[in-house]
């Protein structure tokens, strides 16, 4: 695993920065978890989402290399999100 780490802090080395993730689960514990493992190395800038509503207002303002969504809310689902998101 520590090889793998090497490699992506390499490539946003080599691409001049970092990769850009939203995580977005409306379980926090899960956000932590998902957080704590991409701060291992510095190939990664993370933002987190609690809700789809939040997602999408994030993707409304910044570029994501990267989205992990929970499909599984109460407010709209991960699907729902991600067909807004596609839209946009």
């Amino acid at each position: 695993m520590t090889q793998d780490l090497e490699k992506l802090a390499n490539s946003a080395k080599e691409r001049g920065r970092p990769f850009r993730v939203l995580i977005v689960d409306d379980e926090s514990w899960v956000r932590d978890v998902f957080k704590d493992f991409c701060d291992i190395t510095r190939a990664f800038d993370i933002d987190l989402a609690g809700s789809g509503t939040e997602a999408i207002a994030l993707v409304e303002d910044n570029a994501y290399d990267l989205i992990t969504m929970d499909l599984i809310m109460p407010e709209m689902s991960g699907l729902d999100a991600l067909e807004e998101i596609k839209k946009r």
